[in-house]
């Protein structure tokens, strides 16, 4: 061994000390880069046998990548972020090399990152903090279903909720009963007002009002007088241009079994229900019979009444839902009053209609749908996202942007929907941090720093003997 193959080792020494600087700068720099992946330094010995002797060798380096350890996920308050808890990186794109009214064009390269910073740009695209496009599959909006066929950058579409008119009306709830009230009424109750939607969106007023009237009288139904019995209410439901009114005749049994609203006691279910086809007040009222047992139905049998109004022109048929007979945990109910102030106690007054409706909101849930939700109470499914795994994980290019490339080592891409095959579950609103440990980086950085020293030195002492020899030489 030559004091020069010495000196050649101690400078490989050095270099390969420089380049295991060089990563542990970039951890350290990168520390709270979200998505980052530590690299790491592994030394090889170069050395040459020559029979009984060893002639000096030197040192290599090469970098090992830890792309396969986890970050800490950490919250976030922006409702696209996301984080896969588990296996699986986000597919991405680059930014679209062209854009047109007509659509971006992107390059067919796809790339892969746990970086979730994802924000809704000015186009309407999922794009994470260095740039890179969020990809996925379309769900088709009138299934529901994912179509895994070609993933594409997902764009939050900019259109409206159309709107659904209302169809149903549902009402619920107790109406106070005495045990003779007076033929003109008990009490005069404040209308139950339902906001309902027309076939254009716009909202229109129905108006209940209830009335208890006095038991026992008589009304024609088929042409043939019946007497009507328990405690009985009129209600009469208005709406539409002009306004139409229908009048209903509300039977209640006589027996435990009502509702039980703050200080009542339990009275009566619904038995009967009639619609009254002379006007309110005539002698006696004419009515044909919804529902109850006299119509051959039974109890439980559904209080469904159909009504119809006209809105901008046009009609719309709404059934009207009270419940059904004879049961009382559904629809309306009569409770006695203990308290001497009966009051109608309406617990459920719903329809099924809403207006038209604009982008309020986006958010991606934990199996990674992109949801729209709309100023009209709606939501909508339009993508899913998937995830990549691959057969050498640790094999990516790392690339700029805590992003990687697929290599022939690493394997092409697996790609499965969120919770599939081994890839891990969406978190939304949740970050993944850096997986570096700066503890560790640290310690490196002093050992580097010593090793570093110790190879200067080598070729310090080498120098002092190199000039002994020439000075030994001259001498």
């Amino acid at each position: 061994m030559s004091l020069f193959d010495a000196l050649n080792t101690a400078v490989a020494g050095l270099s390969a000390q420089e380049g295991a600087m060089g990563n542990i700068s970039d951890n350290i720099a990168n520390a709270q880069t979200i998505g980052y992946k530590a690299i790491g330094t592994e030394f090889d010995s170069l050395v040459e046998y020559n029979g009984a002797f060893q002639e000096p060798g030197s040192v290599s380096i090469h970098s090992v990548y830890y792309t396969d350890v986890a970050g800490t996920l950490t919250s976030s308050q922006e409702s696209t972020s996301l984080a896969v808890n588990g296996n699986g990186f986000f597919i991405v794109k680059g930014a679209p090399t062209t854009a047109s009214t007509a659509g971006d064009t992107f390059n067919s390269s796809d790339y892969y990152t746990r970086r979730g910073d994802f924000t809704v740009n000015a186009d309407g695209y999922l794009v994470n903090g260095a740039g890179y496009f969020l990809e996925g599959y379309p769900v088709n909006s009138a299934t529901g279903l994912t179509s895994s066929s070609t993933l594409q950058a997902l764009q939050i579409p900019q259109g409206i909720s159309a709107p659904n008119p209302t169809s149903e009306i549902t009402l619920a709830g107790d109406l106070p009963s005495i045990t003779t009230p007076p033929a003109s009424g008990y009490i005069t109750q404040a209308p139950v007002t339902t906001t309902v939607y027309d076939g254009l969106g716009n909202p229109q007023t129905v108006t209940t009002q209830f009335q208890e009237t006095a038991g026992g009288g008589t009304i024609k139904v088929g042409g043939t007088s019946t007497t009507e019995s328990g405690t009985v209410y009129t209600a009469q439901i208005t709406s539409g241009s002009p306004p139409t009114t229908t009048t209903l005749r509300l039977e209640f049994s006589n027996g435990p079994g009502g509702g039980s609203p703050p200080n009542s006691q339990p009275y009566g279910t619904l038995e009967a229900v009639y619609k009254q086809t002379n006007p309110l007040g005539s002698a006696p009222p004419t009515c044909t019979l919804i529902a109850g047992a006299t119509s051959g139905g039974v109890g439980g049998q559904a209080a469904n009444v159909g009504l119809s109004f006209k809105y901008n022109g046009v009609n719309q048929n709404i059934s009207l839902k009270l419940g059904n007979i004879g049961v009382a945990t559904n629809g309306l109910n009569a409770y006695a009053p203990s308290d001497g102030s009966p009051a109608i106690d309406i617990t459920t007054n719903s329809q099924d209609g809403y207006g038209q409706g604009q982008v309020a909101g986006v958010s991606i849930d934990g199996n990674g749908y992109l949801n729209l939700s709309f100023s009209n109470g709606q939501t909508q499914k339009v993508a899913q996202l998937a995830l990549a795994q691959f057969a050498a994980t640790n094999q990516l290019q790392s690339l700029d942007g805590s992003t990687f490339g697929a290599t022939e080592a690493s394997g092409p891409a697996n790609v499965n929907l969120p919770g599939q095959n081994g890839n891990g579950a969406i978190a939304p609103g949740e970050l993944e941090q850096s997986n570096v440990s700066l503890s560790s980086q640290l310690t490196s950085l002093i050992t580097a720093q010593q090793v570093y020293t110790s190879n200067a030195r080598v070729i310090s002492t080498a120098d002092q003997m190199l000039q002994t020899l020439t000075q030994t030489i001259q001498g």
